[in-house]
This record gives C-alpha cells, structure tokens and sequence, in this order.
C-alpha cells in the first residue's frame, strides 16, 4: 500500500510538474510575442517612411520554435516537389522536405510566409546566432527590431504584387537569380536604411555578421557550403550597390518600378547604370544544348537550361580559386549550362567559351577544383572512395580530363562522373550522378555540342 501510494504521490507531482512546465512555457511565449508586437509598433513607421509606401494590413505574428517552423515549412516544400516536374517519389518528397525544413528552421532568424502572410520569428535562433557571431545579448532587442524590419519589408512587398511578378520565371536560372537578388536585396537596403533612421547602424553590421551564418545548406558538404555562402555574399554586395545607385537618382518611386520591371541581364547588377528590362540582343549558346538530356537516358527528365550565370560564376572563382579569380573570368566569354534531374539522377553540361585556348587549363584547373569541393563530403563519417583522376585520350579533342567519385554506402551509395572535353577555344564539362556514363557516351555528347556550337557562330 505504502509503495502504490507513493507511485500515486510521484505521479501527482509529475502531472503538476508538467502542468507548471506548459504555464511557463505558455508566459515565455506570450512574453516573447509582445516584445515583437512592440517592435513591429516602433519599427513600422520607419519601414513605411524608407519604403515610401504605407503596409495596410499587418501580418499575423507568430512567435514559434524551431519544431514548429520545421513543419510548416515541411508542407510547405512538400508542395512545392509536388508541382514541381522533379518526378520524385511520395517517400523521397517527403526525405527531401524534411531534410530542407530541418536546415531552414535551424538557420532562419525571422520568414514572411507569402502563403499565409505571416510574420515569423524564431527567437532561439536568433539567441543562437547572437551567441556563434558573439554578439552580446544585450543587443538583442535591437537586433529584432531590424529582423522584422526586413520581414515587413517582404509584407510589403507582397502586398504590391512584387514576389508574384518573378513566379514564373523560378525556369530561367539567370531570372530567378535576378528575381531573387531584388527581392532579398530591397528588403537589406530597406533594412539598412531604418538602421540609419534609428541609430543603430552597427547593430545592422552585426546582424550582417548573423546572416552569413545563417545559410541553410547542407552541413555534410562543408565546400559546397563555402560555394553557397559567397555566391550569397556576392549577390546582397551587387544587389546593394545596385539599390544605392538607383535610389540616388531617382528614390523610393524608381525602386519599386525597378522591382516591377526587372532588369534584363544580371550584368547591369554590375553596372547600375546600363539597367533596362529589354532584353538586349545576342548569340544565344545554350541552345546547344536542347534536347542532350535525353543523351544520358529516356528519363522524363526535369530540365533548366541556363545562359551566362556571371555572378554565380564570379563568386565560385573567388572560392575556389582566389588567386586566379579575376585572370578566369578574364578568359571566359560565355558559360551556357544545362541541368536536367530525374528521380536521384542529376546530370548537367557545360560550355565554357574561352578568349583563346590559352585559358583552357586554367578553366580545366577550375572545373576539377569546382567538383571536388562540391562533392567530396568534409563529413568524415561518409565513406568515400576517390575522386580518381584521369587523363585520357580520345580522338578529336585536345584534352580530355575524367574524374570519378563514390560516396555513401547501400541505398545512400552515389557515384559521380566528371569530364573536360577540350577543342580549341571552347571546352565542355559533363558531369552524371546516377547515371552510369561511359567515356564514349561522354565524348559523343561533346562532340555534338561543339558540332551545334560551330552551326550557330557560323551563321
């Protein structure tokens, strides 16, 4: 009787336990929900006076954990797999959503969710952030305030149809790209501007420091993170300078018509003063490569043909060969490139179209170095096996360089292929993952490439 009673007893205290645990957690939530009510009060005026245009509705607020981020934003990218044309299983819709949610709802500090026009703020990462970039706590406030500053710049942006105008464009990488960099980089330049308003720049310059660890991407592949975080770097510097520049000739009525009529190139992002939204004429090489997907099997095949990514191109330079960045890109005219996906099977074909074939082994170097920092994992506990290296020769091409590489065991086993295909001026990387890919099936898809390449500089 004595030992029931005494189960009983505990049982007792630990539902009471349990019940004072949610109350305080309950308090800590509602405290915290207050503390971003009262930003959004003092920050909104001056979001509205930067913006030049007034938010007429306020967004819900939501005040949530990484937990409950996590699955919203899981529904959310199972959506987006659902329509898009990756034609991806129901169980590797929902490994991918889950992974990509995982990352997001650890790195993200505040998200304006378009679907729900919701404000959300993850305080527990914003504490963590704070703590890795080692920005005193006593910051804090400030640094919220400049969060939802960026946030309800998004709203607003929602609000004028902004983000809607770039929906269609998610298949033309260079207009993602552009699409991308005015929304994000308005949303820094207006976030900046309310720093200045309210005298707290260097909070701004810390909040920077934040953001650049703050990238959701994958932890295993420590170089194709390093990749991932200049292009970013590069694409806010651009998209700033770029805002700067437009701002002071013409103010807050010539951004917003710029993010309503986006520039044509993402070279004017260099060069402010060349925008315009007219596409300017030139020889378009990556019709070259319609169609060659279909090269490395029936598929179907989900496929993005790109022109010249100048600036993702710049910054894998300075990564992965900073020394050489700026002699690169010095030799390189064009770069059109293919992506095509299928179930696990990624493929992608690259023209690189050099000044003289003086450049080529330096483009070669730089392909190699690109790949192995992409995908040898800095993961130690992921078995790999290479990457083996090989020059080999085939008739008809100056040079031809292969490399291979085996990651993963069992169902998780990846094995990737890599070549340069050499000929004069231009050179051709095709890279299989997935894909078993002869050295023959690789050198034929080449060849046809420089063939459709010589067909159109012809004409």
């Amino acid at each position: 009787m004595r030992q029931r009673s005494l189960i009983a007893v505990l049982v007792v205290l630990a539902a009471v336990a349990g019940l004072v645990l949610i109350r305080l957690s309950g308090r800590v939530q509602d405290r915290e929900e207050a503390e971003v009510r009262q930003c959004v009060r003092e920050v909104l005026p001056y979001v509205e006076q930067a913006a030049g245009k007034k938010l007429k509705h306020i967004p819900e607020l939501k005040v949530g954990s990484r937990k409950e981020i996590e699955a919203v934003l899981a529904e959310e990218f199972a959506r987006d797999y659902e329509s898009s044309r990756l034609h991806l299983s129901p169980g590797e819709i929902r490994r991918r959503s889950s992974y990509w949610a995982k990352q997001f709802a650890r790195a993200a500090a505040g998200l304006y969710l378009r679907s729900t026009k919701k404000l959300v703020v993850l305080p527990q990462n914003i504490l963590a952030l704070m703590q890795k970039t080692h920005v005193g706590k006593e910051h804090y406030h400030a640094v919220l305030k400049l969060i939802v500053a960026h946030e309800l710049t998004h709203a607003l942006q929602g609000q004028e149809g902004i983000q809607k105008r770039y929906d269609h464009l998610t298949t033309a990488q260079e207009k993602q790209v552009i699409g991308s960099m005015l929304i994000e980089g308005y949303a820094e330049f207006t976030t900046g501007r309310v720093a200045e308003a309210m005298h707290i720049p260097e909070v701004k310059a810390m909040l920077d420091t934040m953001q650049k660890n703050s990238l959701a991407i994958d932890q295993r592949y420590g170089g194709q993170a390093a990749i991932s975080r200049r292009i970013v770097e590069e694409q806010l510097m651009l998209a700033q300078r770029f805002f700067s520049w437009h701002y002071a000739n013409g103010g807050s009525p010539r951004l917003w018509q710029v993010m309503a009529n986006p520039p044509a190139s993402a070279l004017m992002f260099y060069h402010p003063e060349t925008y315009s939204p007219k596409a300017q004429s030139s020889v378009d090489r990556s019709s070259v490569l319609k169609g060659m997907e279909n090269r490395f099997g029936s598929g179907p095949w989900n496929v993005i043909t790109y022109g010249l990514d100048v600036i993702g191109l710049t910054a894998a330079a300075k990564e992965v060969m900073p020394d050489r960045a700026d002699q690169l890109m010095t030799g390189i005219i064009d770069e059109p490139y293919l992506a095509a996906q299928s179930g696990r099977a990624t493929v992608v074909i690259r023209l690189y179209v050099m000044k003289s074939k003086a450049y080529a082994p330096l483009v070669a170097a730089f392909s190699r170095k690109g790949f192995r920092k992409q995908f040898v994992p800095t993961d130690k506990s992921i078995p790999v096996t290479g990457p083996v290296e090989s020059d080999i020769r085939i008739p008809g091409f100056d040079y031809v360089g292969r490399e291979t590489l085996v990651v993963g065991t069992g169902s998780q086993r990846s094995w990737k292929r890599h070549y340069e295909f050499t000929r004069d001026n231009d050179m051709v990387m095709v890279f299989a993952e997935g894909v078993r890919l002869t050295d023959q099936q690789a050198a034929s898809i080449a060849r046809e490439v420089l063939t459709r390449l010589k067909g159109i500089e012809s004409r």
